[in-house]
């Protein structure tokens, strides 16, 4: 018994030895080099690894500082941010040697990647934002070694056109943004490779596309999240998000659209959020939200010109809760115009319309525009107008709150 137990506290001495010298190996491996090795950078040690920053330098010094950090054998780079430098290429073979898995190279002046340049670190890259920079196209070559790249972030660049397969080879690439280019024209197949059942969101916002690019975009069929705001799309239609049928969210705010026609929804079954506020809608065809019923619960289509509540299109969504009808020209509420839909609703805006007097909302009394709501089937509705929030649920209406 005596020799079991003195068994079972070296055994257990051994392990506690052996933890130790792992966490001492560990911190020794992510320590960060001299300051004066790495110059102009800084570095930190986190978590994960370290944070290593480049600010308002040049790529010679970037250049040196990437040697300094090669010195360091076994260290994992967590965070590179290379920012506001002069840097209009990036040379190959420039991170050889580093294992860098979030790469920030941001306000730069990049115009150039070469195709050799993140290839040395495609096996642990997991994150990539070369935004705001002066890229006039999708820099493929280099993307394509990039297998475990999750997210990628182009934003504000000068890419004019999204090239055939533009992003092939992006095996694992979940989120993919675009906003704030000059992108009119998107080729078919331009996602190919993307469309492995990884892709989730795509923006594509803050472009110049006059039209939904539906060939390129049908394959990407798990995709959640499509943001297409602030282009200058003038017309939708059936079959324009066919393929997208597992789509959750959609932003088409800020676009050219005046009208809402029949079924030009019907293949987004899941959809759950619709943003068409920031248009021109004049009207909204009755059967233009077919296929949204089981699922639609908001719904922004403020900031247009409607002049009615869209009563007969908003009838069959019985499950939308937040409907937002701002800043519109409506000037009477009928008395069907929320019968249907109306006791699923819980956020109801209509700030900046001209309701008359003597329309629901155009009474000054706080009393008569509740007993109105709860004839209009608002009961669980949260309401904004022009002067009050109302709380219907418990029949308190709260008076005296500026909305304008």
């Amino acid at each position: 018994m005596y020799l079991f137990k003195q068994f079972l506290i070296s055994y257990f001495f051994c392990l506690l030895l052996q933890s130790l010298k792992i966490v001492v190996e560990a911190q020794n491996i992510q320590q960060c080099p001299n300051p004066t090795e790495i110059s102009p950078c800084t570095c930190s040690i986190k978590k994960n690894g370290l944070d290593v920053i480049c600010e308002f330098t040049d790529f010679n010094h970037i250049s040196k500082a990437m040697d300094g950090l090669k010195g360091r054998q076994n260290s994992i780079i967590f965070y590179l941010k290379l920012r506001h430098n002069n840097m209009p290429k990036l040379q190959g073979f420039v991170f050889l040697g580093l294992d860098i898995h979030h790469l920030t190279i941001h306000n730069s002046s990049l115009a150039v990647v070469e195709e050799t340049s993140l290839s040395s670190i495609g096996k642990a890259l997991t994150q990539l934002d070369i935004s705001q920079n002066s890229l006039a196209s999708v820099p493929s070559a280099a993307l394509k070694t990039l297998h475990q790249l999750l997210i990628l972030n182009i934003n504000h660049n000068k890419i004019t056109t999204i090239h055939k397969k533009a992003f092939e080879g992006l095996d694992t690439l979940e989120i993919l943004t675009l906003y704030e280019n000059k992108i009119s024209v998107i080729e078919s197949d331009a996602f190919r490779g993307l469309d492995k059942r990884k892709l989730k969101r795509l923006n594509l916002g803050g472009n110049e596309l006059l039209h939904i690019p539906t060939s390129s975009l049908s394959s990407l069929d798990m995709l959640k999240k499509l943001e297409m705001q602030e282009n200058r799309i003038s017309v939708i239609k059936e079959g324009d998000f066919e393929g997208l049928k597992h789509l959750d969210s959609l932003g088409l705010a800020h676009n050219q659209l005046n009208e809402i026609p029949a079924r030009a929804f019907s293949h987004l079954t899941l959809l759950n959020s619709l943003e068409l506020e920031g248009n021109q809608i004049i009207r909204v065809d009755p059967d233009a939200f077919i296929g949204l019923e089981e699922n639609l619960q908001y719904l922004k289509l403020g900031d247009n010109n409607l002049h009615t509540v869209p009563s007969d299109a908003l009838r069959r969504l019985h499950r939308l809760r937040h409907l937002d009808l701002r800043a519109n020209n409506i000037s009477n509420l009928l008395e069907d115009s929320f019968t249907g839909y109306g006791d699923s609703i819980t956020f109801l805006n209509l700030q900046k319309n001209i309701l008359r007097t003597g329309s629901v909302f155009g009474q000054s009394s706080e009393r008569n525009e509740t007993r109105c709501l709860l004839q209009f089937h608002l009961e669980r509705v949260t309401v904004i107008t022009r002067k009050y929030v109302f709380r219907i649920g418990n029949a308190l209406a709260l008076g005296g709150v500026e909305t304008v």
